[in-house]
């Protein structure tokens, strides 16, 4: 049975403008919904890429924000809600890739390109395979939009090299049973203490 792609926000670490189709997961919008209303008016603006905050060894833009704000507002956030929710995303999403960095994880340039092309045949072949590529013809032009998807993989294929290592990490010194509703807590409790102290090792302000 083919899988059925949902559009939306895909895992607390990775969203918004920097996530290309694994972003539209189990979030329920529509190609008629809010969502491409936003991004279709977002693609008129002139959008800044200027720094607007700043951490120890990475830095994000205006744009980065108001595009993954796009998300939250879509799915009934009020505009001002949307971008802090954005802006806590990213500082997270960043310190992450500021940490994989450092401890010494990469990506070469074949794997984000073999990554990107199976996720569009997986697109493709998606039972609503229509209904995605509105959502992603929303950005603009389709073929320009996986082009960028490469670059945003480049770093998002860092992050989850690190987020499956740290789970690997958790599994092998966690005591009771896997894949239970104790064991959810007891990892997201130990992945957030993890995002929360690569934050406050970027000392991240506004600019």
């Amino acid at each position: 049975m083919m899988k059925k792609i949902t559009i939306g926000i895909g895992c607390a670490v990775i969203m918004a403008g920097i996530i290309g189709a694994g972003a539209f997961v189990n979030a329920g919008l529509t190609p008629s919904g809010k969502f491409v209303k936003l991004r279709e008016e977002a693609n008129k603006e002139s959008v800044s890429e200027d720094v607007v905050i700043k951490g120890k060894n990475t830095e994000i833009t205006e744009a980065e924000i108001k595009d993954a704000a796009i998300f939250y507002e879509a799915q009934g956030e009020s505009q001002e809600d949307a971008i802090e929710d954005a802006k806590e995303e990213l500082e997270e999403y960043h310190a992450l890739y500021s940490e994989a960095s450092k401890k010494g994880y990469t990506v070469t340039e074949k794997e984000v390109a073999d990554y990107v092309s199976e996720l569009r045949k997986t697109v493709s072949e998606a039972d609503n395979s229509e209904e995605v590529k509105v959502m992603i013809e929303a950005y603009g032009d389709e073929d320009k939009y996986w082009e960028h998807m490469k670059e945003v993989y480049m770093t998002r294929l860092v992050v989850e090299k690190y987020t499956h290592d740290l789970l690997e990490d958790f599994n092998e010194k966690y005591t009771g049973e896997l894949e239970t509703d104790e064991y959810n807590k007891a990892w997201d409790k130990y992945f957030n203490g993890i995002k929360e102290d690569a934050v406050n090792r970027e000392k991240f302000k506004t600019e």
